[in-house]
């Protein structure tokens, strides 16, 4: 029995690449490669850029389009947010609420999708209602950290939360 032409890797430039890799010919990412056996030469390549926000560079030995800039939003007593923008927010004081403090919007090509939700859970009395738990849902994963087991993290595989009784901390985009 043969090895299919399938599993074969793609040779380009003088670089060995897996079958299915993506990659920049060249070092000014102006033309990008995908290393694909079934088709002749076992490479197809094609013009294309770093998208806006992004610039050419190298990271840790790999040439690629990378942020020009890294964001970081927080949060910190019990209402205050800063977006990754520099938005300032207070949460309103809901009980029994749901709110999203980050997330990507909609599919992007090279960027993994995920959310970050709070949730915070009403105590009958008055005053601000705390954050009781966290969840932050990547690659199909749902980790959360709440007050009602502390120090411990729980992981279920779900789908990303939907329904009404979810609020959206905007901020831009």
């Amino acid at each position: 029995m043969g090895v299919s032409h399938v599993a074969c890797a793609c040779h380009h430039a003088g670089r060995r690449h897996p079958p299915g890799q993506r990659f920049w010919e060249g070092g000014n990412c102006s033309r990008s490669c995908l290393c694909d056996p079934r088709v002749e030469g076992g490479v197809r390549c094609w013009e294309e850029g770093c998208r806006r926000g992004e610039r050419c560079g190298v990271e840790k030995g790999v040439t690629g389009c990378y942020p020009e800039s890294y964001g970081t939003c927080s949060s910190g007593g019990d209402l205050r947010y800063v977006t990754f923008d520099g938005g300032r927010y207070d949460l309103p004081g809901g009980r029994d609420c749901l709110y999203q403090l980050a997330g990507t919007c909609g599919a992007s090509e090279g960027l993994v999708g995920f959310q970050v939700w709070v949730q915070k859970v009403g105590q009958g009395g008055p005053g601000p209602v705390p954050v009781t738990s966290v969840q932050v849902i990547v690659y199909g994963y749902n980790v959360t950290l709440s007050s009602d087991f502390p120090g411990r993290a729980m992981v279920r595989e779900v789908p990303p939360p939907t329904g009404s009784r979810w609020g959206f901390l905007g901020g831009g985009g």
